[in-house]
């Protein structure tokens, strides 16, 4: 099963068994899909691989059903393979890409607060300004406003990259 979810192009691939019924055990597998917007087509071929593994390794799917309708004890009934084209996968782990982005993101308003600190430190310096009279505090505070427009600048770069590098994939 594990290997059926591979071939669908899942990540991480696990199985576990969720119910022990009269007559059958029902599992479920469960894996990582990169691009959730395949979700119900990715459903549909997961079962279609789940059938085509086991199958290819003589593991039969039968409902008691099917086994109550006909007496097929001794006949194994397993469908032709179809041919299919195989999934690539990306060289990158799907939660390293989950990750990535979320911490890109974070970085990203982390910086928009940040630039918001600084410019309420500018207005401030401005204010106080108004009230300095001795020239070296003048340009102590007149220093501290163009160090805080330099910071302001890398900041705003660094977003406006961040910016272009999200509008760009």
């Amino acid at each position: 099963m594990k290997e059926a979810a591979v071939l669908t192009g899942l990540s991480d691939p696990y199985v576990y068994i969720t119910k022990l019924g009269d007559f059958s055990v029902s599992y479920k597998i469960h894996g990582f899909l990169e691009d959730s917007t395949k979700y119900f087509s990715t459903n549909s071929l997961l079962n279609a691989n789940v059938m085509d593994v086991l199958h290819k390794r003589k593991i039969e799917i039968v409902s008691p059903t099917f086994m109550n309708q006909i007496n097929a004890s001794d006949k194994i009934f397993i469908p032709k393979e179809i041919v299919k084209t195989k999934i690539l996968k990306n060289e990158k782990k799907p939660e390293d890409l989950i990750f990535d982005e979320a911490i890109k993101s974070e970085k990203n308003e982390n910086n928009k607060d940040k630039l918001k600190k600084l410019t309420e430190q500018q207005k401030l310096l401005r204010k106080k300004q108004k009230d300095l009279t001795k020239d070296d505090e003048i340009d102590k505070n007149e220093s501290s406003i163009k160090n805080i427009d330099k910071l302001k600048l890398k900041v705003e770069e660094s977003i406006e990259k961040q910016n272009k590098d999200d509008h760009n994939k």
